[in-house]
């Protein structure tokens, strides 16, 4: 079995302070391995998008312990939370691509985080084209559908060549067709490249491509969360 990537145990998560403190996340521990697609599917409201936060370091840890590539994030300065980030491809529910520069720039600006990567616009040309977006190399956000800059996003998350991609409700403003399309080419990454996959959802229509499901309520992992 691949070893785990993502680890966290009794992770733990508030928001406010005094009386107006709401707990959100309650003592959750579990291991993600590389090359496995999870999905997290609950309600909305139930901490999911808490949860990806945590683990991209993004928000910084209350309680519990996360470690992320053998990276411990409780503790963790700035800098090494920067250093984890970017070994992290992150892909949201809204593209947040930059509408003045084309697809292939948004790639390029993405990987400055990554200096040691040579010849960046090859690097980019060819993740847009593995995308399905070979047409689109010069084309801006707004001459795309919304499942293109869809695409174009996830690109961009993946073009680094991360070890784990964290992606919080990439197909909720999407058709079935162009979601489902979407977290395959997910599936596909995690198949032949070996990375670790975690993906927040409440659409159902995409629970087929997952290794896992893990259901998430009121913060706390329930019943139902098992192999697919």
């Amino acid at each position: 079995m691949s070893a785990p990537v993502i680890r966290f145990n009794d992770l733990s998560y508030s928001y406010g302070e005094g009386v107006l403190r709401r707990q959100v996340l309650f003592g959750l521990t579990e291991r993600i391995n590389a090359g496995e697609v999870v999905i997290v599917k609950g309600p909305s409201g139930s901490g999911k998008t808490t949860l990806l936060s945590l683990l991209g370091a993004l928000r910084g840890l209350q309680t519990g312990q996360v470690n992320i590539l053998d990276h411990r994030l409780d503790g963790a300065s700035k800098d090494e939370q920067l250093a984890v980030r970017r070994e992290i491809g992150f892909v949201f529910q809204l593209h947040n691509l930059i509408e003045a520069l084309t697809a292939t720039q948004n790639l390029i600006m993405a990987l400055r985080l990554h200096p040691e990567i040579e010849n960046p616009l090859e690097v980019a040309h060819r993740t847009l084209e593995a995308v399905g977006l070979k047409h689109a190399f010069e084309l801006h956000p707004q001459q795309f559908s919304g499942g293109e800059r869809q695409r174009v996003a996830i690109a961009r998350a993946l073009v680094g060549g991360p070890k784990i991609v964290l992606a919080d409700e990439p197909t909720a403003s999407l058709d079935g067709v162009t979601g489902h399309t979407i977290v395959k080419m997910l599936r596909g990454l995690a198949n032949e490249q070996g990375t670790a996959v975690l993906l927040v959802t409440h659409d159902v229509r995409i629970l087929d491509v997952a290794d896992r499901i893990l259901t998430l309520q009121d913060g706390r992992f329930v019943e139902g969360s098992d192999d697919v």
